[in-house]
């Protein structure tokens, strides 16, 4: 044997051995992460949305048993009623639990088994991304980067619960493999892993497709600006467009048929997008690496905090490339801080102008969905600064992240001591279980909202506001076949089935939607036999399973040409050489892992766990604000609040989030369940201007044991039209019946905290709210109105006007708003000093916005018909008007130096409308 024979042989046997070593670390890893999974039978986080997916297996598989492999229609949701749930909800997780439960195992059991081989494959596809261009410990990082993300440990396993989620973030990393490897060469496999990886990205969730295209999409960009490969990037894209074709069986319609359900509240209330914003210090906030025995609800989730590896690795690795000479290092340095710095900001406030102007973007609902997109930056920059270092001491960056990113979530590996609402062990679930589990819970639709109640229905009837009509009773077959007699139906003859395009009856009869939502039968043939219905699907639906043929036919086309071409060529074009010396660092990575794995095994035996402090009574172990105070009576039970601690600016905006955490502790066992309230209060005129009065996810007061206290952390979302002026920050604890715990000193039950002083919005491009009707006007004394709203809600009357400072507001103004009818007369005047004179126009500050609101008492017995609201500013001294200086665009709006508004009042009881001559 020569020396090039015996060469390649320890070339091969290296890249096993590094292979080997690798899989070894990537399944310690994925062991170390879910072992909070796996420490107790059950699924964890039993208030989260891993109840309603959990409920959803159990359909998938009772659907699967009946022979219907994608049950497009849930037949149980709405109380029988019906969604199209699976029509429009990626089914790819469902699927793979199912598939287990069938074989055997429980049900809770079958959702940890897909989520730890989702993570064991998530790891291997993260390697192989990174070592086509890094070293074997920079691949090794960047799976522990990626691994032990806090939206994993902290977001995903004891809170949200949104399974299907992390399956999709998990599969990103083989989807830039498979892209990575195909734009380097042109092989059938690769070729077939682009296309499958990232169709069944598609099926494993909808959102995290959407943000994965951009991710691909972006990826795409940096090879073309790396690599100038023009073959290559083309390679790429017809890959991404046969996947499209591929999977459009279930894009194509779960997005063209949006409009037969009410997906629009998936949008609205607690789902819009501006209400769930990050703030700067909760982004960057780093997870406590300590926990306290007697807390009775550890901080297990203290922010959406990026991570503090993550945050280690976009710093080095930004800073790292500017010293490096290798172009490839330093561009994926540059390229992935940035990218992870550009994400991050989208999560941000000052990004709210861009959500409202990218039309979809508000579909994703959270911000906070884009941390995993942002870790995959932090990881790229994290390989980068691993290889950035010279060879002798590479071993210090590798262990620095590597310690960071192991040791900073070790505490919450723990769950015993730190979850939330302990777990539900789960073998199986029935159709009448999960029907009784809807009913009791209200979680209508097994949704988070109303996205896929269909079009033309209500929940009045389930919540017995509306009486239910007589309606025949669908006997199931499978969720796709239904049958129903009618033979003593009454007309209309209506099904208790939501109406939906997709089912049809054949030639025996033809549906259409009927009273309530529900499905009428019309031209029925033969009333004497039963009435049996099938799915059909939707026209949609049948061009989606058009197009998925024809992709499954280019991906088996192109597979084969391929293949025969590399036999043409001896399959040697563009390979690919990852030979490398073994480095003796990856035996030290490994046994440091094992280490930690097997202190994390040993310590979860022990009483107390690792890292944990015990406090004594009355005290807790992290810096707070204010000194101990009890209240509450020997009659309703004592609750002392040892401190507080404010986590948001101290000098929020309006339509900012004041985030407050407290420290309770019971001094008796209490018989009744007390919620936490915060608000912005003025103790002048005894009002809240801003109020939150539930707690966040706790155990419940009667709960509580009086030798430990409970932190709890509370959001007050501020008004936008909150007057900018200092605040008494007060909180409190007030039961079900609204009946607060008596507090020392103060007549109403609210407890001091602090001043607030809520700063002016600041007008311009970044504008974070602006009026519904522009009206520009300037004044003489540098006060420039915007324009305004006139609202309607059938409960209230409101006009709020949008003024600009300019540089000083000489004189405090007085707002006049005189209502008269179509002869002129005066029927109603509404004047005042703004923001109920908590603060004149002279103290405004200059280039300031300020949102003055007021209620519009209309006067009872109002004749409808067409009113004029005439608005403007006297001086309350002299009574001297300022009028209105309209610009060009808004002379429409305004007469005689004065704002009118046209409205139009359609009842006696005053509710109008805004018509105006917009």
């Amino acid at each position: 044997m020569d020396f090039r024979s015996i060469l390649r042989v320890n070339r091969e046997a290296t890249g096993k051995i590094i292979g080997f070593s690798a899989f070894i670390f990537i399944v310690l890893i994925a062991a170390l992460l879910v072992s909070p999974l796996w420490n107790q039978q059950g699924i964890p986080g039993t208030g989260s949305d891993v109840v309603l997916h959990v409920h959803r297996a159990a359909a998938m598989a009772r659907s699967l048993e009946e022979g219907v492999f994608w049950p497009r229609w849930f037949p149980i949701a709405y109380q029988g009623l019906g969604s199209p749930v699976f029509h429009h909800y990626s089914p790819g997780f469902y699927w793979l639990v199912a598939a287990t439960h069938l074989s055997g195992f429980r049900l809770d059991e079958s959702l940890k088994i897909v989520i730890t081989g989702a993570f064991i494959l998530s790891g291997i596809g993260t390697y192989a991304w990174l070592r086509r261009t890094f070293s074997v410990q920079a691949g090794l990082i960047g799976v522990a980067l990626y691994l032990a993300q806090p939206h994993f440990l902290l977001r995903g396993f004891y809170y949200l619960g949104d399974y299907p989620q992390m399956l999709g973030i998990l599969l990103l990393p083989v989807c830039l493999w498979a892209y990575d490897a195909l734009h380097s060469k042109s092989s059938p496999w690769y070729w077939l892993s682009a296309i499958v990886s990232l169709a069944v990205l598609v099926f494993s969730h909808n959102i995290m497709a959407i943000m994965g295209a951009v991710v691909l999409l972006s990826f795409w960009l940096m090879l073309a600006l790396l690599y100038r490969r023009p073959g290559s990037l083309l390679r790429c894209a017809l890959a991404a467009m046969v996947a499209a074709a591929l999977s459009a069986t279930f894009w194509l319609p779960a997005v063209a048929d949006l409009p037969l359900v009410q997906i629009d509240e998936a949008r609205t209330g607690y789902f819009a997008v501006g209400e769930h914003f990050l703030r700067l210090q909760e982004l960057l906030a780093l997870q406590p690496v300590f926990l306290d025995s007697r807390a009775g609800n550890p901080l297990i989730v203290p922010s959406f905090t990026f991570g503090a590896p993550l945050l280690l690795a976009v710093i080095v690795g930004l800073l790292g490339s500017i010293f490096v000479k290798r172009r490839e290092i330093r561009c994926w340095g540059i390229s992935g801080g940035l990218f992870a710095l550009a994400v991050l900001a989208l999560t941000l406030p000052v990004s709210e102008p861009l959500w409202h102007t990218i039309s979809g973007l508000g579909f994703l609902q959270f911000p906070f969905r884009l941390l995993p997109i942002a870790t995959l930056g932090a990881v790229a920059a994290g390989a980068a600064a691993t290889d950035m270092w010279p060879a002798k001491g590479g071993w210090i960056s590798t262990f620095a992240l590597l310690i960071c990113s192991i040791l900073v979530p070790f505490p919450y590996l723990f769950p015993e001591l730190i979850a939330i609402a302990g777990t539900v062990p789960v073998e199986a679930l029935t159709a009448e279980e999960s029907s009784t589990f809807e009913r009791t819970v209200g979680a209508w639709g097994f949704a988070g909202s109303r996205e896929f109640l269909v079009q033309g229905a209500s929940l009045g009837v389930l919540r017995g506001e509306v009486a239910e009509p007589d309606a025949a009773v669908l006997s199931w077959v499978s969720p796709h076949e239904a049958v129903a007699d009618l033979s003593e139906q009454p007309d209309p003859m209506l099904l208790r089935l939501h109406y939906h395009p997709g089912w049809s009856a054949g030639e025996m009869a033809k549906l259409t939607r009927g009273p309530v939502g529900w499905t009428e039968v019309t031209e029925l043939s033969r009333p004497d036999l039963p009435l049996v219905i099938r799915w059909q699907g939707t026209v949609w639906q049948h061009r989606g399973d058009l197009f998925s043929r024809i992709g499954l036919l280019a991906t088996a086309g192109g597979f084969l040409v391929l293949v025969f071409r590399r036999r043409q060529h001896g399959g040697k074009e563009g390979s690919h050489d990852l030979y490398e010396k073994f480095p003796l660092l990856i035996p030290a990575m490994i046994g440091f892992l094992l280490a930690v794995v097997a202190v994390r095994y040993l310590a979860n035996w022990s009483a107390g766990g690792p890292f944990l402090w015990h406090s004594h009574p009355g005290e807790v172990p992290f810096a707070m604000e204010g000194s101990p105070i009890t209240i509450g009576d020997d009659l309703t039970g004592r609750m002392t609040l040892l401190g507080w601690k404010i986590l948001s600016s101290s000098k929020p905006r309006p339509g900012d989030t004041v985030t407050v955490r407290h420290y309770w502790e019971a001094q008796n066992q209490f018989d009744r369940n007390y919620s936490t309230i915060l608000h912005l209060y003025t103790p002048s005129l005894q009002r809240s201007w801003a109020t939150e009065n539930e707690g966040s996810l706790r155990p419940p007061t009667g709960a509580w044991d009086p030798a430990n206290y409970y932190i709890e952390t509370m959001r007050l979302k501020l008004p936008t039209d909150i007057p900018p002026i200092t605040f008494s920050l007060v909180s409190g604890l007030s039961s079900s019946s609204a009946e607060r715990l008596t507090v020392p000193g103060s007549r109403d039950g609210l407890l001091h905290l602090r001043e607030l002083n809520v700063a002016p919005l600041r007008p311009g491009l970044l504008q974070s709210v602006r009026p519904t009707t522009r009206a520009p006007a300037d004044t003489d004394d540098g006060l420039h109105l915007q324009g305004y709203d006139l609202v309607d809600d059938s409960a209230a009357h409101s006009l709020r006007l949008f003024w600009e400072t300019d540089e000083t507001v000489a004189n405090d103004w007085i707002t006049y708003i005189h209502m008269s009818n179509a002869q002129g007369d005066l029927v109603a005047q509404f004047d005042g000093p703004p923001f109920a004179g908590l603060l004149p126009t002279s103290q405004w500050k200059p280039n300031s916005l300020y949102i003055d609101s007021r209620e519009l008492e209309l006067p009872s017995g109002l004749a409808p018909g067409d009113y004029l609201l005439r608005i403007g500013l006297y001086s309350f001294e002299s009574g001297e008007r300022l009028p209105f200086i309209p610009d060009d665009s808004g002379q429409r709006d305004f007469e005689g130096g004065q704002l009118v508004a046209q409205m139009r009042v359609h009842a006696a009881d005053s509710c109008y409308i805004c018509r105006g001559d917009q």
